[in-house]
């Protein structure tokens, strides 16, 4: 069995979504974790014999890092625009 350890902003981004939790299922005695949207989550434990043991909603603050991100899309974005004719300079 292959284990795949991924942050949360990296599941984040794949799924596009910001609505993820941190969750950790138990079955038989053993525990494992997993990131996922709330729904997925108890989805999951419900198909598989999964009991939830806990699910919690991690929110941290975007650092100075996740602004400038944003700022550069914005401005890649509103260049677009502009190259593409469909807003006026």
């Amino acid at each position: 069995m292959e284990s795949v350890t991924k942050s949360r902003q990296t599941v984040c981004l794949e799924q596009g979504v910001d609505d993820m939790v941190d969750f950790i299922f138990e079955k038989d005695g053993v525990q494992i974790t997993a990131v996922m949207t709330m729904a997925a989550g108890y989805d999951y434990a419900r198909r598989n014999g999964y009991t939830v043991v806990s699910a919690v909603e991690q929110y941290t603050e975007p650092t100075e890092e996740d602004d400038v991100n944003a700022m550069l899309v914005d401005h890649e974005y509103r260049i677009t625009l502009i190259e593409l004719g469909l807003i006026e300079w």
